[in-house]
């Protein structure tokens, strides 16, 4: 989409950065927004992998073993699903540059 100013000069709609990439409403490139969201997620997340850690504590909590098994191996399998979303991207686009 392209506005037409007064003066005669087109606009585009969309934002576009000095290198051509075209940014949402933030001003902000895709790649740009990827990097913003996946640290701020990755941050949380280490956080929380952190607080869990501290429930390894035996003198606040009576820790069942079977129970913290089975919570670390659904968290494993989480982690290799996300790691098999990402390398399926990399694969596709290493094979587009083909």
């Amino acid at each position: 989409m392209v506005k037409t100013t007064k003066n005669g000069t087109t606009i585009a709609k969309t934002p576009i950065s000095k290198s051509g990439v075209k940014l949402n409403s933030n001003n902000e490139s895709k790649a740009e927004k990827f990097i913003k969201l996946f640290r701020n997620r990755t941050n949380k997340l280490l956080h929380q992998m952190v607080n869990i850690g501290k429930l390894a504590n035996l003198s606040n909590y009576e820790i069942e073993k079977e129970f913290v098994d089975n919570g670390l191996s659904l968290i494993d399998e989480e982690l290799a699903d996300l790691k098999h979303k990402f390398d399926l991207i990399f694969t596709k686009q290493s094979k587009r540059q083909l």
